[in-house]
């Protein structure tokens, strides 16, 4: 990967079957006044909708921006991180900015903005800014809700316990900078922004520039209970990792799993994953319950085999209320 002359920004899209979004995606690439140019990498991971044929369209058009690359078959499914596979490898960009097909950028200054900022301050190597998050089903925009100083000035413990969204289609980053992965995550931007608060200085700007579009099957927002515990299992083997990888003190590893495994346990019991529930009893016992939640789930933890039916059938039944009625919050 090596920086053009030419090219000073890199924006790197992945699609699967946004058809109905992706054209608003490249609406809000497209419309961005710069002094600088710009490219756009975009991957359709075999979408069985007309997604390919919206970016076709677009790169038609400007194909002097839009560089797309078409899959015959599923890359995600294998288990290969198609942005660093099918797109980072491509950046010839000075900066990297991330945008996925169902979110949309809404400010034209957002890239000139960012790359001012991290022109004029080589000790950053990230900016993101504020965005505001679109619920598809009741066709609703609602404001980012966390809590503004940990929003506006996270750290490393902050993140790597409370998991915040720090909306990647907000982002900008230098390539240079750009973390080597060495495995597939089911949510691989976590990852890396744990390694930009590690290692790097992270800033950021005061503005709504992009909506996250919130659907009923992401990722973070599904209502399947198997997928839903997947993820979050997926999240902690993350935290796990970067624990070790950034030698993280044992205070601060006992707190993250105190944190998650409140949030897992009841999921666990659902999904029936003894072996996982035996963890989370084995860790009660080398460590005090902190509160009533902890003292709750640490004697449950003793009957997984007789609780399993009960909540199986009760988040059966959640899931099930919740796909009737379109929640997806």
């Amino acid at each position: 990967m090596s920086a053009d002359g030419d090219i000073l920004v890199s924006i790197c899209c992945i699609v699967y079957n946004q058809g109905k979004f992706v054209g608003q995606t490249l609406e809000g690439f497209v419309s961005q006044k710069t002094n600088f140019r710009y490219e756009v990498l975009i991957n359709d991971d075999c979408s069985t909708d007309n997604s390919a044929d919206v970016i076709k369209g677009y790169a038609a058009k400007y194909p002097d921006i839009i560089k797309p690359i078409y899959h015959t078959e599923n890359q995600y499914s294998k288990g290969v991180s198609v942005g660093y596979a099918n797109n980072f490898n491509r950046v010839r960009g000075k900066y990297i900015a991330m945008c996925e097909g169902d979110d949309y950028w809404i400010d034209s200054g957002k890239l000139q903005m960012q790359v001012d900022f991290l022109e004029s301050h080589p000790e950053y190597s990230l900016t993101y800014t504020d965005y505001k998050y679109y619920v598809q089903e009741e066709g609703r925009f609602y404001a980012n809700t966390y809590d503004r100083h940990s929003f506006e000035n996270p750290t490393f413990r902050q993140h790597l316990i409370h998991t915040m969204y720090l909306a990647p289609c907000t982002w900008m980053f230098r390539a240079k900078d750009l973390p080597i992965l060495k495995k597939h995550y089911d949510d691989e931007t976590y990852r890396m922004m744990l390694y930009f608060m590690s290692e790097h200085k992270i800033k950021y700007i005061d503005k709504v520039t992009a909506v996250y579009r919130i659907l009923k099957q992401s990722a973070s927002h599904t209502v399947g209970l198997s997928k839903k515990y997947n993820f979050l299992k997926g999240l902690i083997d993350t935290q796990n990792e970067c624990m070790e990888l950034y030698n993280a003190n044992k205070d601060l590893v006992t707190e993250v799993h105190y944190h998650m495994y409140n949030r897992i346990f009841k999921l666990a019991l659902a999904v029936g994953d003894y072996q996982y529930i035996e963890l989370m009893r084995k860790f009660w016992e080398c460590n005090r319950c902190r509160n009533s939640s902890d003292r709750i789930y640490y004697i449950c933890s003793h009957f997984p085999h007789v609780l399993h039916s009960v909540f199986h059938v009760l988040y059966s039944v959640k899931y099930f209320f919740k796909r009737i009625l379109g929640i997806q919050r």
